[in-house]
């Protein structure tokens, strides 16, 4: 028999998220990784992570580069391309590679339709 599950509620006050189970109302805190202050949509914080994640871990180089820049350019889910430093914050579970790998699939598209069919074809299921 499955249980229900109840519903979690959040804020964010000060950079720490404020996580309320509504079934007792105890808190817990978690701070905000510098790589989720990139996300513009705050109400899908946790599933575009969660997606992310998913895309993410586990791989490296032009595979992570692909993603992020389809994150950026083609779905418009982060104010901008993150740096080394926020994304190793966020990303631990990654394979051994260098910034260098990933960062060059990073590159701002010069102008509209110039993107690499690589990014084009990547889905973030949102």
């Amino acid at each position: 028999m499955a249980m229900d599950m109840p519903p979690i509620q959040f804020s964010v006050q000060n950079n720490v998220k404020i996580i309320r189970a509504a079934d007792n109302g105890r808190q817990t805190a978690r701070k905000r990784s510098a790589f989720a202050e990139l996300i513009i949509d705050k109400n899908k914080e946790d599933e575009i992570l969660e997606i992310l994640h998913k895309r993410i871990d586990g791989r490296k180089g032009k595979d992570i580069g692909v993603v992020l820049a389809a994150a950026v350019y083609t779905y418009h889910l982060l104010t901008r391309t993150p740096t080394e430093t926020e994304f190793r914050e966020e990303f631990e579970n990654i394979q051994k590679c260098s910034w260098r790998s990933i960062s060059e699939w990073l590159k701002k598209p010069t102008k509209a339709g110039d993107l690499r069919p690589d990014i084009c074809e990547v889905v973030l299921e949102i």
